[in-house]
């Protein structure tokens, strides 16, 4: 029966496994031909440019002085040289692909080795593994327990392309241990939202799990918790051993009274450091807050929206979206259609040749404004 099971979860894997193939191709294939635009885009302009120079070099060629040229001339062939350095790039893209799809018959035999590796391991929709209890040493080499966890491998996130941190899910088992989360989500140092940072063993996470090397991930998985880095945890240890908070943002102690944590990131703050942004009203550390470029109010970033044209970062009662393309703009980036009044991108906008208005294309006709085209009209019948 168990085997039964291990076979069937084996069918589920592969199958998923499949369409993880197709949606990393499919992600690849959308990331080159944006690219292939961004390079087409930077290849247009190095050609330009050299264009633009060597006919000043042809132009000034008599009369300019010697340090001109010379200085055209340098800036020409940067310019050259930065034409293969715009092709090198997709031709490697080209030859990049998914990773092969494990067989069924490794994925077979992965399951049944988490099975002998762990006390105790769940077979259903997913693959679940539950660990010992897990026992970290703090700064000063005393032992902190954290409990027995679940590790679950999240079959939906495989299928979707997410690499071992965003398919790999954490949960405390409280009904198998003493120890408890601390409040709300907080169960780990290198957890957050059941999500776990591998660290430094991401990348042999990765590579295992694109291989279906499925027991390699579970026992990095297995190591990563138990092991505490220092420098850059979601949560101290020492919020379970006792030994206070620490401001992120200021570096002073805390006490719990007066201790908050970052809605964004988790850090703990004091309450001289905290900060409300404007529009969510969640409390947030410094380093999750951002100035509005149009009005300097200061808003958490997830508040803020980039936009599109020139990458500044705005609240929303500064922003504009083009009503042609749905572009998100700046107060600096936006053009208004002087007949209709819609609001356009820098891409969107026309204009009339005739009175050198802006309009969108919808306020054209024959390529000019109604304004432009009735006086044209009225001359035409005139000179008849």
């Amino acid at each position: 029966m168990a085997h039964d099971l291990s076979m069937r979860l084996a069918v589920r894997l592969h199958k998923a496994y499949l369409k993880r193939a197709k949606t990393q191709q499919r992600q690849l294939t959308g990331y080159i031909v944006n690219h292939y635009q961004s390079v087409f885009s930077d290849l247009g302009y190095h050609l330009d440019e050299a264009k633009s120079i060597f006919n000043k070099i042809t132009r000034f060629r008599l009369q300019a002085s010697s340090n001109f040229l010379y200085f055209q001339q340098e800036e020409l062939r940067y310019q050259i040289k930065q034409i293969p350095n715009c092709l090198s790039e997709p031709s490697r893209l080209i030859s990049c692909k998914p990773p092969p799809v494990p067989d069924l018959r490794l994925l077979y035999e992965e399951i049944n080795q988490i099975k002998d590796e762990f006390s105790e391991v769940k077979i259903n929709k997913s693959l679940t593994a539950i660990t010992e209890d897990i026992t970290i040493q703090d700064v000063n080499s005393e032992d902190v327990n954290f409990g027995v966890f679940e590790i679950e491998l999240n079959l939906n996130s495989l299928e979707q392309g997410y690499n071992a941190d965003g398919t790999i899910t954490i949960k405390l088992r409280e009904d198998l241990c003493s120890a408890r989360a601390l409040s709300g989500n907080i169960i780990h140092p290198h957890i957050s939202g059941g999500g776990l940072c591998f660290g430094e063993g991401l990348l042999a996470a990765n590579k295992a799990l694109d291989q279906g090397r499925l027991f390699d991930l579970f026992t990095i998985t297995n190591a990563v918790l138990r092991e505490y880095s220092d420098g850059n945890p979601y949560h101290k240890i020492t919020m379970w051993t006792g030994g206070g908070h620490t401001c992120t943002d200021c570096g002073s102690d805390v006490d719990e009274d007066c201790l908050h944590s970052c809605y964004r990131c988790s850090d703990d703050i004091c309450d001289d450091c905290a900060c409300t942004c404007e529009h969510c009203d969640e409390t947030h550390c410094g380093s999750c807050m951002k100035t509005c470029s149009s009005c300097r109010t200061t808003y958490c970033r997830g508040c803020l929206s980039e936009c599109d044209d020139c990458g500044r970062k705005v609240c929303s009662n500064c922003q504009y979206t083009c009503q042609d393309c749905n572009k998100t703009l700046c107060n600096n980036c936006n053009w208004s259609c002087n007949d209709c009044g819609n609001l356009l991108c820098d891409g969107c906008k026309e204009e009339c040749p005739q009175c050198e208005e802006v309009f969108c294309s919808g306020c054209l006709e024959d390529g000019m404004c109604s304004s432009c085209l009735e006086e044209q009209n009225e001359q035409k019948e005139a000179e008849a």
